[in-house]
């Protein structure tokens, strides 16, 4: 349930859920490629945030994406393709924070946040972009400082994972119209079907072509 929208001095206070179904919420920008960024330079920077941050860790670096608005008309989104690209190098740098809740993802083209449920309770998004915001200011004045390169943000995002465990929203597939309403319809399988799996995708635009909102939906972890 959550307490209604205010407003106080003109501000809008977000709403507080007592029991949100949040268990991952990450927090990304996307820049231009820092031509003069290092591994050595990922060390350096874990070292400026203290004892905080542990579990260094190596990953594979995540791919580019860019909101497009004016696709090329022979275009075809959902068609299957393949890209050779070289490996780029350095790799994305994780760091864990001590409380074990949030990590820290670094690359030639991104700076992330997440925050994953553990025992804890969901910190609220006011709280998380209070942190973003902090962490990401550190590592523009650090790439500054140590000659990296200057920031320059094409693109950020915000991507929230909630999970609706089966026997505590829903029982059969079919519900998901009840909990999910304006997403599913009711579906009604011929005699001797039974539905095992479902799923589905939306996107949409914020007008004018200020972004785009995506949401999936899909069986999980049966």
């Amino acid at each position: 349930m959550a307490t209604p929208d205010h407003h106080t001095g003109g501000v809008m206070e977000f709403p507080n859920f007592t029991s949100p179904p949040v268990v991952e919420l990450v927090l990304g920008v996307q820049f231009a490629p820092l031509p003069n960024l290092t591994t050595g330079h990922y060390g350096l920077f874990w070292q400026s945030l203290g004892d905080e941050w542990t579990g260094p860790a190596d990953a594979l670096p995540i791919e580019d994406q860019f909101e497009l608005f004016d696709p090329a008309p022979w275009s075809n989104p959902g068609a299957f393709s393949i890209r050779l690209q070289p490996v780029r190098l350095p790799g994305r740098f994780t760091l864990e924070h001590r409380d074990q809740h949030q990590m820290l993802q670094l690359q030639q083209t991104r700076f992330h946040l997440n925050w994953r449920k553990r025992n804890g309770f969901y910190p609220s998004y006011r709280s998380l972009i209070s942190q973003f915001e902090d962490t990401y200011a550190r590592f523009t004045d650090f790439a500054d400082r140590s000659g990296i390169g200057k920031l320059t943000p094409n693109q950020w995002e915000l991507t929230y994972v909630d999970a609706f465990p089966q026997g505590e929203y829903w029982n059969t597939l079919d519900d998901w119209s009840s909990f999910l309403p304006g997403l599913f319809g009711t579906l009604r399988p011929a005699d001797g079907l039974a539905l095992e799996r479902r799923s589905a995708e939306w996107s949409f635009e914020i007008v004018p072509r200020l972004g785009r909102l995506h949401v999936t939906a899909q069986t999980c972890c049966r």
